[in-house]
């Protein structure tokens, strides 16, 4: 989850490498740094790369919900299953 990654990145990264079987490395808690000593970043969220994790985005979904009155019944058995 977004909001477990932005709240706790070490605890939520961690078994991701290990799901991965990738080396821990601290470095990863400042991947901002490293990015901006890159003299460029190809993605179209190189903008966001270059900047800490930021917990402003939570939530932020909610300003769209009511679009999603029309699919939820859809979305809900993935809404249970992530517990959101």
């Amino acid at each position: 989850k977004y909001e477990n990654l932005v709240q706790n990145l070490e605890t939520t990264v961690r078994p991701l490498l290990k799901f991965l079987e990738l080396p821990w490395d601290s470095d990863v808690l400042t991947f901002s740094k490293t990015a901006k000593k890159r003299q460029q970043i190809k993605t179209p969220s190189y903008d966001q790369v270059n900047k800490p994790i930021y917990t402003n985005s939570i939530g932020r979904w909610k300003n769209y919900e009511k679009h999603f009155t029309k699919i939820l019944s859809i979305l809900e058995p993935w809404i249970k299953k992530y517990k959101y």
